[in-house]
């Protein structure tokens, strides 16, 4: 059985098991709050936050957390994640490009690429107005992308990955700033029978001036660049960006 369908569909149940061995959440949630300055008690809207992986530790840490997310697969998964940790979400289904709060809030997160997926300048200026609309005076935004160069490393790849549930085989064609990523998903229905199920995903390899030139078109200022290193774990290959919106 071969069936496309759009990102996340398929891959929402299956994304943590398949990285599973790549990110301590915990731990980039922390490399978060002392980049974004979140104390407990503050209150924070959650840009694709997919699985709701790093939702679930921001709660833990006493923070307010509104989890969005264009997937309603993404946010299914992200319900039974924070339940399974303890945690009660506040879970919305929303395009990132067009946020919305009741009450503006003190920090805007997003977080493992959910910037990359936006392929147009146009794209990456909705979602920083609406962020920039959704935050505080003084509010903070942070986010993280794939850097360019990890991107473009990517093309022409090839990845394999063989569970005892699900096979998945991922390539990858870079076209000009945009890497086109072709999954295709064979998952056990029983002993005898997969199902055979493809997605596509594209990413942008974004320079950071041209976010900044965004961000600050946007009204933000203070817009500081972590660029990739080794360590910690989570930021090889990602460039963290924050961003302050001016206080009165």
């Amino acid at each position: 059985m071969n069936e496309p369908r759009g990102a996340y569909a398929v891959l929402a149940p299956l994304y943590d098991r398949l990285t599973d061995r790549d990110i301590d959440y915990s731990k980039w949630c922390e490399d978060y709050c002392v980049l974004a300055g979140l104390t407990r008690g503050q209150t924070v809207l959650e840009a694709a936050c997919g699985t709701g992986k790093m939702t679930a530790q921001l709660l833990r840490r006493g923070l307010r957390v509104t989890g969005t997310d264009i997937s309603p697969q993404m946010l299914t998964v992200a319900g039974e994640t924070c339940r399974k940790l303890g945690t009660t979400p506040v879970l919305a289904l929303c395009d990132m490009r067009a946020l919305k709060t009741h009450r503006p809030v003190d920090a805007v997160l997003c977080t493992c690429d959910g910037v990359n997926y936006l392929t147009q300048d146009a794209d990456a200026a909705a979602f920083f107005s609406s962020a920039f609309a959704a935050l505080k005076p003084g509010g903070i935004l942070a986010f993280d992308i794939s850097s360019a160069q990890k991107l473009r490393g990517m093309d022409g790849q090839i990845y394999y990955d063989d569970r005892q549930d699900v096979t998945c085989l991922w390539t990858n064609a870079l076209d000009g700033d945009v890497l086109q990523m072709e999954l295709t998903f064979f998952v056990r229905k029983d002993q005898a029978l997969y199902q055979r199920v493809d997605e596509t995903h594209r990413q942008r390899a974004y320079a950071p001036e041209k976010l900044e030139t965004l961000l600050m078109q946007a009204g933000f200022e203070a817009v500081q660049i972590v660029l990739p290193s080794d360590t910690p774990a989570w930021r090889r290959g990602r460039v963290h960006i924050t961003a302050r919106k001016p206080a009165p």
